[in-house]
């Protein structure tokens, strides 16, 4: 099985024993999305300089080294069309982005943000 890590918990690698745990026991079969990236990127951005911005830098320069990043192409397109409609309610975008991804490319996709999630079968490796 290989699985994608959502941004909420992959941010959480350094600060959750539990993420921690479960991210160094599955660490070769983890892939992160394009999207992850970009919501980390943004949060960069939104800092000013100093310590702080360079610290999440590092950390984003060390995913980018540790694992393979997906993108969204037209087979993500495609299984996000059907999820937003599976799904029955409002999904927040990025997620929903970021669920497609799991789907085209057959992927546990592991949050700890379950709600944002509808209809997709999860790991939620803080409980």
């Amino acid at each position: 099985m290989r699985y994608l890590l959502d941004t909420s918990v992959i941010s959480k690698r350094y600060s959750y024993a539990k993420a921690r745990i479960w991210i160094v026991a599955h660490q070769a079969q983890i892939v992160l999305s394009v999207l992850t990236i970009a919501e980390i990127q943004r949060g960069i951005e939104r800092l000013s300089a100093g310590p702080k911005r360079k610290g999440l830098q590092g950390f984003l320069d060390e995913l980018l080294s540790d694992y393979p990043v997906l993108v969204f192409d037209t087979e993500c397109a495609a299984a996000w069309a059907g999820y937003v409609e599976r799904a029955g309610r409002p999904v927040p975008l990025m997620d929903s982005l970021i669920a497609a991804i799991a789907i085209a490319h057959n992927l546990q996709l592991v949050t700890d943000n379950e709600k944002d999630f509808p209809h997709m079968d999860l790991v939620n490796p803080l409980k």
